[in-house]
């Protein structure tokens, strides 16, 4: 079983569980030591909710993968407490902007042995990627901006998170495989379209 934390995959220790409820019960007591909140919780592509009362019971070697988004409480507060959500998601966005050509720059970095610059240039690209998707979820929850806004032709509000974090997952499986190509490549033709799309849109152009 593979359990993937925010979209990176993490050890944890399971002496004494034999149920799906036994294992969900660790994770959720480890979890709320974290100070944070339990965005999402997936049982092989299902969400936890849904299903629990089917497989509570059912020995928690049947599951291959669980997929949670956690948020820390401390970065929480950041961009929940801010006074100004949307001037927050335009110093983000300048952020990013900076740093395009560091994150275009991954794979050479990764050949030229710079690995430590490389990683970290992809952590914090990441990190404010995540801090994008929070003030996005606070505009919404606030009606600020719809859900239905768009951000392309494609994508919604609504839509977005779920296009961003499932490039942000093939890279971590690409970094976690050690295939550092192709995460450079899913960063600069996957990830940074994305950015672009939020900046040009109509939202970007109001803040």
């Amino acid at each position: 079983m593979e359990i993937f934390l925010n979209n990176e995959s993490i050890q944890f220790e399971l002496n004494g569980t034999e149920t799906v409820k036994d294992v969900t019960a660790t994770l959720f007591q480890w979890l709320e030591q974290g100070n944070g909140r339990i965005d999402s919780f997936f049982i092989d592509g299902e969400p936890l909710d849904e299903i629990f009362d089917r497989i509570k019971d059912e020995p928690y070697s049947k599951i291959k993968k669980i997929e949670i988004t956690f948020t820390p409480a401390e970065w929480i507060r950041s961009v929940w407490m801010h006074e100004n959500p949307k001037a927050l998601l335009k110093e983000i966005l300048d952020s990013l902007r900076e740093k395009e050509e560091k994150i275009k720059m991954f794979s050479v970095d990764i050949q030229m042995s710079k690995p430590d610059e490389a990683y970290q240039n992809a952590a914090d690209l990441i990190r404010e990627i995540r801090t994008v998707l929070m003030i996005l979820r606070r505009l919404q929850e606030e009606n600020q901006i719809s859900s239905d806004k768009k951000i392309d032709e494609k994508l919604t509000v609504s839509d977005y998170p779920t296009a961003v974090n499932e490039q942000l997952k093939k890279i971590n499986c690409a970094l976690a495989e050690n295939d550092l190509i192709e995460a450079g490549d899913l960063f600069e033709y996957e990830i940074l379209p994305l950015i672009d799309a939020l900046r040009n849109s109509s939202i970007g152009k109001e803040i």
